[in-house]
């Protein structure tokens, strides 16, 4: 949300939009937000969420402002690398967590798996460790945010592949997203979670239905799925976390 605000200011800076439809806009999203802040206000106790209730704008105006940016192909392809290279820093910073023990800007893999699973003896050896979370910290979903935007991924890397400029064997194509697919795969079992799991599983099989020809497909999920089972079944996480714990 806030990458696709980001842009569209920018957007609107090279071609400025009508003033009147400006003004009804901003009109109608100030209302909206301070009616939100005052009924945040009046049914809860004063917290800090009532600041945040400030902010609630940003959902007013994403759909109309995607449409927006949304027009230009080159707005649409910076968002789209934009959101895959999220996920890979955070797949990235999970591996780095696993190998150190803490992530890239200090998370302690032991403290925060402790505060987020809620053990009544808190675990002190990385071995006992079987989710990380990396940029999260105690609030254990990793998982849940590479998987949800596993399937987008995958639409637009196939996309772009095939529109690349040097042209693509259909072979290296393959190869790149079985490489891609696997690496988010690793990074979900490390997380732990099992819905995760079952969401990006789902996501696969819906990417292979629309995948190029009965054969491609047979053969292309044939080899992600075998390369995903030897993942899981060489991975201590996966054997600790979903069949060992609750």
């Amino acid at each position: 949300v806030a990458l696709i605000i980001i842009v569209f200011l920018f957007f609107i800076k090279i071609k400025k939009l009508d003033d009147k439809k400006n003004i009804i806009l901003l009109f109608f999203i100030f209302l909206i937000t301070i009616y939100l802040f005052f009924n945040h206000l009046l049914l809860n106790n004063v917290d800090k969420n009532y600041i945040k209730s400030l902010f609630y704008f940003r959902f007013l105006i994403i759909v109309p402002v995607a449409f927006l940016i949304f027009k230009k192909i080159k707005f649409v392809r910076i968002f789209f690398y934009a959101i895959m290279l999220a996920n890979l820093i955070v797949i990235f910073d999970i591996f780095f967590q696993k190998i150190f023990g803490f992530n890239t800007i200090g998370i302690d893999a032991i403290e925060s798996f402790n505060k987020g699973m809620h053990f009544i003896t808190p675990k002190d050896s990385i071995r006992d460790v079987t989710r990380y979370s990396g940029f999260f910290g105690s609030e254990l979903i990793a998982g849940g945010y590479i998987s949800r935007f596993f399937l987008i991924n995958l639409i637009f890397l196939e996309y772009e592949l095939k529109n690349y400029k040097i042209e693509i064997s259909n072979i290296k194509r393959s190869f790149i997203i079985i490489v891609f697919t696997c690496i988010v795969f690793l990074g979900i079992l490390l997380t732990g979670e099992r819905s995760a799991l079952l969401f990006a599983l789902l996501s696969f099989v819906l990417y292979l239905v629309f995948y190029n020809s009965f054969k491609d497909k047979m053969i292309f999920g044939f080899i992600t799925l075998f390369f995903i089972a030897m993942l899981m079944l060489g991975s201590a996480n996966f054997k600790e976390r979903f069949f060992n714990s609750s």
